[in-house]
């Protein structure tokens, strides 16, 4: 995951991205649909964290589904491998985790599903995206802070 924030891309706006997919514009929407129901059921609190203890299997779920979708776009594959790793990370998060790490670590993941639904709103909704690789290094970032929160126990 590393390696993705530090990789560049050749810029690939939302429109033209979606120009490819035009064919299969349907099975899109409905597949968005489905991540937006998943991610705010569990997200419609205002409060800053969540209970993992609660949600976890909901949140590695959402993972799964959205690694799912991410594979019908090769362009998109990068963005596959941050959600990979973070599902690889939530699988084996420790159970003992103190109060204050489960709080950073549930801040992170709030923070990585939201912006998966500000990216999939700007590229695949609005199409407004300048470049449809703009959130790959916040992604992967976040995601290098919870194995940072993990590692300092």
């Amino acid at each position: 995951v590393e390696f993705i924030i530090r990789k560049s891309y050749d810029k690939l706006s939302a429109s033209e991205f979606m120009d490819e997919y035009t064919y299969n514009i349907d099975n899109i929407e409905a597949d968005l649909e489905d991540l937006n129901i998943m991610i705010f059921d569990i997200f419609e609190t205002s409060d800053d964290t969540i209970d993992l203890n609660f949600q976890l299997e909901n949140i590695i779920n959402i993972c799964h589904v959205y690694q799912e979708f991410l594979l019908k776009f090769m362009q998109l594959r990068d963005l596959y491998i941050i959600i990979s790793s973070l599902t690889d990370i939530l699988e084996g998060l420790p159970t003992n985790l103190t109060d204050q790490q489960e709080k950073n670590v549930s801040r992170f993941i709030k923070s990585i599903m939201f912006d998966l639904i500000e990216f999939k709103e700007q590229v695949f909704v609005e199409k407004t995206a300048q470049n449809i690789y703009y959130m790959n290094a916040s992604i992967a970032s976040s995601c290098i802070q919870i194995k940072y929160i993990l590692s300092n126990k």
